[in-house]
């Protein structure tokens, strides 16, 4: 559940990039408009801005967060404990469903045949 939060987060993450980008790209659309040939130093600067964000730590925390794999083995070896375990809880749960139905009958006193898994005396 823990790496699905997180795999949400960096989708969050991911929206919240891109429509900063878009603000930002539209800003300088409107700025390029109004001024002309005079915005180009607002776009140099915001250019060097956003690479100088990418080699910063928080950047490069982000990309390594998004390129991350989901190849670790732990995780598909605590899935197999986790179903068989599950399976034993199974089986443990059929087998007193089965003894709750024969004291139900026997409580009830109606003919009662011997459960399944006890040998016949």
């Amino acid at each position: 559940m823990a790496r699905e939060r997180g795999k949400e987060s960096i989708g969050t993450v991911a929206f919240g990039v891109g429509l900063g980008l878009a603000g930002v790209f539209f800003s300088l659309a409107l700025v390029s408009r109004v001024l002309g040939a005079a915005s180009i130093p607002i776009w140099v600067v915001t250019i060097f801005g956003a690479t100088g964000m990418m080699y910063s730590p928080l950047g490069k925390a982000i990309a390594a967060r998004v390129h991350q794999k989901d190849t670790a083995p732990e995780t598909s070896e605590l899935a197999d404990q986790l179903y068989t375990e599950l399976d034993d809880m199974r089986a443990r749960v059929a087998e007193l469903e089965e003894r709750v139905d024969f004291s139900e009958r026997v409580m009830s006193g109606r003919d009662v045949p011997a459960p399944s898994h006890l040998p016949p005396q």
